[in-house]
């Protein structure tokens, strides 16, 4: 081996695999995947149990709630699954890619029972989107730049339209 320099002929070396990327929870990437997912519609319609139906005929419970709650416990399965994930085990994301990544820089840190914070809260609430679950020791999360006011433009960079992002209102 030594003598006739084998090692000279030996193939190249293939490249390390690349290790899935790893999103923390409630951090930049995290924040990326769920608001894209809240933001690209409900994934799942769920029916009102039959309990449910029951209580609303007697008028102990009201409809509109009821369906609110049921959308939001049952409409976006994963981003219900990050919420768990993050929850229960302080888990975040694995395998998300470059366009979360970038989509992730975005994004602003948020501290909890700011003016932000409550906008969040309460933009969630109007679009019936299932809220966070308590982010323990971080004592925030992150969300989209600019606060919900400026949502419109994560949206046009989750679709694609970046050259747009603030175009429409300049043009006005």
């Amino acid at each position: 081996y030594l003598t006739e320099k084998r090692w000279e002929r030996l193939p190249p070396k293939a490249p390390e695999p690349e290790k899935p990327a790893y999103a923390p929870a409630f951090g930049p990437g995290w924040a990326a995947i769920r608001i894209r997912d809240l933001l690209t519609g409900q994934k799942a319609f769920p029916a009102l149990k039959g309990w449910e139906l029951r209580a609303i005929e007697k008028g102990a419970l009201d409809r509109d709630s009821a369906e609110r709650s049921a959308r939001q416990n049952g409409g976006w399965p994963a981003v219900n699954a990050m919420h768990a994930k993050a929850g229960e085990r302080g888990q975040g994301m694995h395998g998300h890619g470059p366009e979360d990544e970038r989509l992730g820089k975005l994004c602003e840190f948020v501290p909890i029972g700011t003016d932000c914070w409550r906008a969040w809260k309460a933009e969630h609430d109007l679009r019936g989107w299932p809220w966070l679950p308590d982010p323990g020791t971080m004592r925030g999360a992150y969300f989209p730049a600019g606060g919900p006011e400026r949502l419109s433009e994560f949206e046009h960079a989750i679709r694609g339209n970046q050259d747009d992002v603030g175009g429409r209102e300049a043009a006005e």
